[in-house]
């Protein structure tokens, strides 16, 4: 199954991040424009975990912080527990 998967994974797998990224960074604006306060949380961790992921640390942490700050604000205990 991998081996006949294998070119779809080649061609797309290098993009993912790439079209993760601009995906998170678009949620967290439209979600700061509406004060929806808890996507953005999840956004703004979900970019930070991927940033991670790729070894971009410093860009990381502040979107990490933020997310705890946010899920603090909200008292949403089960999402600052991952953060």
């Amino acid at each position: 199954m991998v081996l006949r998967n294998l070119p779809f994974l080649l061609v797309y797998l290098p993009r993912a991040a790439k079209h993760a990224e601009h995906h998170f960074k678009t949620a967290i604006r439209m979600a700061g424009q509406t004060n929806a306060l808890g996507i953005k949380g999840q956004a703004s961790l979900d970019l930070g975990r991927l940033y991670q992921t790729r070894e971009r640390k410093h860009l990381a942490v502040p979107l990490i912080k933020e997310s705890i700050g946010l899920f603090e604000q909200l008292g949403a205990d089960g999402h600052l527990k991952r953060a």
